[in-house]
C-alpha cells in the first residue's frame, strides 16, 4: 500500500506537527490545568477522533466540496465560531461547590469534555484543508481503497499525536495537583477555560480560507 519511504516521510511529519504547539494543544493542556488529567486526555481523545472524522470526509471527497463551496465553507466557520463562543460562556457559568480541594466536583459530565474535543476538531475549516492538502499526496488508488489508505495514514497521525499531547497530559497534570487546592486558582480556572475558548473562535472568525 505504501512504500517503507513513503511511511517514514509522513510519519516524520505527522510527528512533528504533532509537537508543534497549536490550537489543539493548547486546548488539551488547559484543560488538564484547570480539570485534571482525566479531562485532558478525554479532550485529546476527542481531538483525536475528530480527525479521523476529518480524514474520512477527504477520503470520500465531502471535504473538497465544502473546500470548494464558499457558503458551506462559510457555515461551518462560524458554527465553530458559534460552538466556542457557547463553551466559553458555559464555562463561566461552571460552579464549584468548594468541599473538594480538587475540580472533581465540576459540573461537566466526561462525554461532555470528549464531544467538546472532537466538535473543537470537525468545526475548524483549517483542519479540513490541512487535510485536503496532505493526505492525496499519498494516495495509491491503483493499489487498492483510498478509504482504508486515509484510516492507515490518520491512525499513523493519531499516535503521533497521542505521543506529543499525552506527555503534555502527563506535564501539565503535575501543575494541576499542585496548584488545584488554591481556592484563588479554583476561581481563576474558569476564566481561564473561558479565555482559551475565545482565543480559539477569534482565530478561526479572523481565519481566511487561502
Amino acid at each position: 500500500m505504501f512504500s517503507g519511504h513513503e511511511l517514514f516521510i509522513f510519519t516524520t511529519a505527522a510527528f512533528i506537527l504533532a509537537i508543534t504547539p497549536g490550537a489543539d494543544m493548547l486546548l488539551v493542556s488547559t484543560r488538564t490545568l484547570t480539570q485534571g488529567r482525566i479531562a485532558g486526555f478525554l479532550t485529546m481523545c476527542g481531538i483525536m477522533t475528530g480527525a479521523l472524522v476529518t480524514a474520512l470526509m477527504v477520503a470520500i471527497g465531502l471535504a473538497a466540496i465544502i473546500a470548494k463551496i464558499p457558503i458551506v465553507y462559510e457555515i461551518i466557520r462560524w458554527a465553530g465560531v458559534c460552538y466556542l463562543l457557547w463553551l466559553a460562556i458555559s464555562a463561566l457559568k461552571t460552579e464549584n461547590n468548594g468541599v473538594q480541594p480538587d475540580f472533581k466536583t465540576t459540573k461537566i459530565p466526561t462525554y461532555r469534555i470528549f464531544i467538546d474535543g472532537m466538535i473543537n476538531n470537525i468545526l475548524n475549516p483549517k483542519c479540513i484543508l490541512f487535510a485536503l492538502s496532505i493526505y492525496p499526496q499519498f494516495w495509491h488508488p491503483e493499489h487498492g481503497s483510498v478509504v482504508l489508505q486515509t484510516l492507515v495514514l490518520v491512525l499513523i497521525a493519531d499516535l503521533m499525536g497521542l505521543i506529543a499531547m499525552g506527555a503534555v497530559v502527563i506535564a501539565t497534570a503535575h501543575f494541576h495537583k499542585v496548584i488545584s487546592g488554591n481556592s484563588g486558582f479554583k476561581k481563576f480556572s474558569k476564566y481561564l477555560l473561558a479565555s482559551v475558548f475565545g482565543l480559539l473562535a477569534l482565530r478561526i472568525a479572523t481565519s481566511h480560507k487561502n
